[in-house]
């Protein structure tokens, strides 16, 4: 199947816990999901990073997304970077 790798950044104050990544197909449904583990708060203004790799397991179909913390469990000021559809990765 496809592989798709990105970086994860906390642009945030706190710590991110327990970071996931899942892949949601049109429908909303998740196809695939993957633990990330969690991120640093980059208090020194030293970005923190977490890079990651999905294989998916089939061909993503329309309006499929790559979302970050699907379950919204990570509290943030602005989620509206979280996700993105697959028609925009390149």
């Amino acid at each position: 199947g496809l592989t798709v790798s990105g970086i994860l950044h906390n642009i945030g104050s706190k710590d991110a816990g327990s970071v996931s990544i899942a892949v949601l197909d049109g429908n909303g449904e998740i196809v695939l999901k993957k633990a990330i583990g969690s991120i640093e708060a980059p208090l020194d203004l030293v970005p923190r990073r977490k890079e990651f790799s999905l294989v998916l397991p089939r061909k993503a179909g329309k309006n499929w997304l790559l979302t970050v913390d699907p379950e919204n469990t990570i509290p943030e000021i602005y989620d509206g970077n979280n996700s993105v559809l697959f028609s925009k990765i390149k």
